[in-house]
C-alpha cells in the first residue's frame, strides 16, 4: 500500500506538470546564444531577412534568393535558412561577387568541385546550373556539416557529400578551420546572424568575450606631451615708475630727452603719462628693438612701449604687459602661439621636441583632423602631429612617417588591412578587391570553402611527384635580384659633366657599375636580371616608360631586391655617397598601397649599402634618406625592397675621377654584393 501511494503521488505531480504546460501561454524568442546551431529553427522571417540584406547595400538579386533559402531548408535537413542566407552575404559580399567567382557559376557559397582545388582557381569550384541548384548544394553542405539525419545525401547537387565531414560543424562558430582555414570564420559569420536577429528586434545574449573579433591591428605610439607653455607676465618693468615733472620732455641733440623736477636728465625707464619710455645712459629716448638684460623690447617711433600684439616688417610679434618679447610656445587667449628665438611668430609645420605641430595662418596652434594641400594629418589634444595607428572615435586609421593618412591596402605585422578609399578608415566585415576582411579587419587571403581536412585527403594532381617537388623546391630557393643601371639613352638621358676635357655621362657610368655588380652577386649565387644590358643603348621614348620598364621587370620577375644604380650632380663642391628609399605611396596603377614591412627593410638595406660602399672606398657618408620629398618611381611602385644608391658625384672633380675609374667602380660593387649577400634572409620572403 504505501509503494501504491507513492505511485499515486508521482503520477500525480507528473499530470499537474503538463496541465502547467498546456496552460502555460507560448513565449516568443526574446534571446539568442552567443553561438548558434546551424540546423535551428528559424526566428527570422522571410522579409525580414530581405530587408536586413536590403540595408546592407545587397543586389536585388542576392535580395530575391532569400526565397530560396526559406523554400529548400526543409527539404535540406533543416538547416536554419537565415543562417546560410548570412554565409551567402560574406561569401559573396551581398551578391556583388567581388570574388574569384562571378555571378554565373551561381555558387552562393564557394563550393568546390569534387577534385576541389587552390582557392583562387575558378576551375576547381563548382558551376552550377542555376540559382536553385546552388542554393539547395549549399543549404545540403551545411546540413552534412551539422550531422543531418540522411546525410550523405545521394542525390544532392553537392559534389563534396563526402562521409568524413559528417558532424563537423553543428554550430556557426564551429566551422572555423573545416569550412575555411580561418580560425575567425565561424565567428565572423556568427556575428553576421546576431547582427541580423538585432536587426529584427531580438536580443542576443552576449554570453562570451568576442574583444578578439575587434580591430586592433596595432599599438598606438604613446601620446606626446604637451611642451612647455609660457605664461605671461603682465607686470611692467622699469628702473623709475611714474616719474613726473614740471620741466619734462626737451628736444636737445636730435634726441628727446626728459628732465626730473630737479633739472637732472632721467635715464632708464619713466612713465610720465601713463606710458612707458625707455631712456639711455645719456639720456637719449630709444626707439625700435631694444634688449635689456637678454629681453628684447619694441618702442614705437614716439617712444612708449609696445604691449601685445604688434606687426613689424611683415612679422608678428607679441609683447607682455611688462613690454617683453616672447618666444617660444606662448598662449594667449586660450589660444597656443609659436614664436621663433628672433620673436616673429610662425604659421605652418614646426618640429619642437623631436614632434611636428601644425599653426594655422592665424598662428594658433591646430588639433584633431587637419588637411593641408590635399593631405590629411591627425593631431593630438597635445598639438603634436600622430603617426602609426591610432584609434579615433573607435575608428582605426594608420598615418605613414611624415604623418599623412594611408589609404587603401596596408601590410603591417604580417597581416593586410583595407583603409577606406575616401575617410582612410579601417574596414571590417566586408569583401573588398575579390579579399574577404574579417570583423577584425584582417583579409583573409583564402575565403572560399575550403573542406580543408577533405581536400588533405583527396588523392590527384595536387601532390606533386619527386620530379615536380624538386623542380620546385629549385624555384622557391633561387634568389632574384634586378640591378637597374639608372637612365636610358632617350627622354630618360641621366646628367652629364665635362671637366678638364672630359665628358662623365651618368648614364655610361651607370651601367659600368651595374655589369660589374651583376658579376658580383652571380659569384655568390644569385640569378640576376638587368634592366639594360652593357651593350644596349635602349630608348623608350618617354621618362615614364623608360621607369615603368624597370618596374615592371622588378615585379615581373618576382625579385627578392631591386638595386638602381645613380650617379650624383650639385654644385662642384658637393661629394659622398647617399643612398634612398622610399616611403612614398604607389602609383594608383601599382595599386596605390603602401607595404610597411618592405619600407622598413628597404630602410635598413639603404644605410647598410651605403655604409658598406663608405667602408670599401674611404668615402664622404652622405647617409639613408627617405623620397619624401619626390618619390622616386622605381622605389615606390616595386613589390620588394628596393634601395637607389647614388655612388658619387660627376660635379666635382675629384669625385668623377674616381667613379670613372674602373677599380674603384669594382670596389662599389663588391660592397653592394657583400651587404645584400650578407643580409639577403633579412631582405626575402622566400
Amino acid at each position: 500500500m504505501k509503494i501504491l501511494k507513492i505511485k499515486n503521488k508521482i503520477f500525480i505531480t507528473i499530470i499537474t506538470f503538463i496541465l502547467l504546460l498546456i496552460g502555460m501561454p507560448k513565449i516568443n524568442v526574446e534571446a539568442a546564444t552567443n553561438d548558434n546551431k546551424i540546423i535551428s529553427e528559424a526566428d527570422i522571417k522571410l522579409e525580414e531577412a530581405k530587408n536586413w540584406a536590403e540595408s546592407k547595400g545587397a543586389t536585388k538579386d542576392f535580395i530575391d534568393l532569400a526565397d530560396l533559402y526559406w523554400e529548400y531548408s526543409s527539404d535540406c535537413g533543416g538547416v536554419n535558412p537565415a543562417i546560410a542566407y548570412v554565409q551567402a552575404a560574406k561569401e559573396t559580399g551581398y551578391g556583388k561577387f567581388t570574388g574569384v567567382l562571378d555571378e554565373s557559376y551561381h555558387n552562393p557559397c564557394g563550393l568546390k568541385n569534387e577534385k576541389g582545388g587552390d582557392d583562387n582557381d575558378k576551375k576547381a569550384h563548382k558551376k552550377f546550373d542555376d540559382w536553385d541548384e546552388g542554393v539547395q548544394a549549399h543549404l545540403d553542405h551545411l546540413a552534412l556539416y551539422a550531422g543531418a539525419d540522411g546525410y550523405p545525401k545521394d542525390d544532392s547537387y553537392d559534389p563534396r557529400q563526402f562521409i568524413t565531414i559528417k558532424g563537423k560543424a553543428k554550430t556557426i562558430e564551429s566551422l572555423s578551420g573545416v569550412w575555411a582555414p580561418s580560425f575567425t570564420y565561424g565567428e565572423e559569420v556568427n556575428a553576421l546572424y546576431n547582427d541580423l536577429l538585432r536587426y529584427c528586434g531580438i536580443k542576443v545574449e552576449d554570453n562570451k568575450d568576442s574583444s578578439n573579433l575587434l580591430p586592433k591591428p596595432g599599438i598606438p605610439e604613446i601620446k606626446p606631451i604637451l611642451p612647455n607653455v609660457n605664461e605671461i607676465i603682465n607686470n611692467p618693468n622699469g628702473d623709475n615708475v611714474n616719474i613726473w615733472s614740471n620741466i619734462g620732455w626737451k628736444y636737445e641733440n636730435g634726441y628727446w630727452c626728459y628732465y626730473k623736477s630737479n633739472r637732472a636728465k632721467a635715464t632708464g625707464w619713466i612713465n610720465p603719462d601713463g606710458n612707458w619710455y625707455y631712456l639711455d645712459q645719456n639720456g637719449y629716448m630709444k626707439t625700435g628693438w631694444i634688449n635689456l638684460n637678454n629681453i628684447w623690447y619694441y618702442l614705437k617711433g614716439s617712444g612708449t612701449m609696445t604691449k601685445g600684439w604688434v606687426n613689424i616688417n611683415g612679422s608678428w610679434y607679441y609683447l607682455k604687459n611688462s613690454g617683453a618679447m616672447v618666444n617660444g610656445l606662448n598662449k594667449i587667449n586660450n589660444k597656443i602661439y609659436y614664436f621663433d628665438n628672433s620673436g616673429s611668430m610662425k604659421i605652418g609645420w614646426e618640429k619642437i621636441n623631436n614632434y611636428w605641430y601644425y599653426f594655422s595662418s592665424n598662428g594658433d596652434m591646430k588639433t584633431g583632423w587637419l588637411s593641408v594641400n590635399g593631405v590629411t594629418y591627425y593631431l593630438y589634444d597635445t598639438g603634436a602631429r600622430a603617426k602609426g595607428w591610432i584609434n579615433v572615435n573607435n575608428n582605426w586609421y594608420f598615418l605613414n612617417e611624415n604623418g599623412a593618412v594611408v589609404k587603401g591596402w596596408i601590410s603591417t605585422n604580417g597581416d593586410n588591412y583595407y583603409l577606406d578609399n575616401n575617410t582612410g578608415k579601417l574596414i571590417v566585415n566586408t569583401v573588398i578587391d575579390g579579399y574577404t576582411i574579417g570583423l577584425d579587419g584582417k583579409r583573409i587571403d583564402k575565403s572560399s570553402d575550403k573542406d580543408s581536412e577533405n581536400d588533405k585527403n583527396t588523392k590527384s594532381n595536387e601532390i606533386l611527384n619527386d620530379e615536380d617537388n624538386e623542380n620546385h623546391e629549385k624555384i622557391s630557393d633561387e634568389k632574384i635580384i634586378v640591378v637597374d643601371a639608372g637612365h636610358d639613352y632617350g627622354k630618360d638621358y641621366g646628367s652629364e659633366k665635362e671637366i678638364d676635357g672630359v665628358t662623365y655621362s651618368e648614364t655610361d657610368l651607370n651601367i659600368e657599375v651595374a655589369s660589374k655588380l651583376k658579376d658580383e652577386l652571380e659569384d655568390r649565387g644569385f640569378n640576376v636580371v638587368m634592366t639594360r644590358e652593357a651593350k644596349e643603348r635602349p630608348s623608350y621614348g618617354s621618362l615614364n616608360a623608360s621607369l615603368s620598364h624597370k618596374v615592371d621587370t622588378a615585379n615581373d620577375e618576382k625579385a627578392d631586391f631591386f638595386i638602381s644604380i645613380h650617379h650624383n650632380s650639385a654644385v662642384e663642391t658637393a661629394k659622398g655617397v647617399e643612398s634612398y628609399y622610399s616611403i612614398t605611396p604607389k602609383d594608383d596603377k601599382y595599386g596605390g598601397n603602401l607595404d610597411y614591412e618592405r619600407i622598413e627593410k628597404s630602410k635598413k638595406m639603404a644605410k647598410i649599402i651605403n655604409d658598406s660602399i663608405v667602408e670599401k672606398i674611404d668615402a664622404k657618408n652622405r647617409g639613408a634618406k627617405s623620397d619624401s620629398q619626390r618619390g622616386l618611381f622605381v622605389l615606390k611602385n616595386t613589390n620588394m625592397p628596393a634601395v637607389l644608391v647614388e655612388v658619387g658625384f660627376i660635379t666635382n672633380p675629384e669625385e668623377a675621377e674616381r667613379c670613372a675609374d674602373s677599380y674603384y667602380q669594382q670596389k662599389v660593387a663588391e660592397a653592394i654584393a657583400e651587404a645584400i649577400d650578407e643580409n639577403f634572409n633579412m631582405i626575402s620572403n622566400k
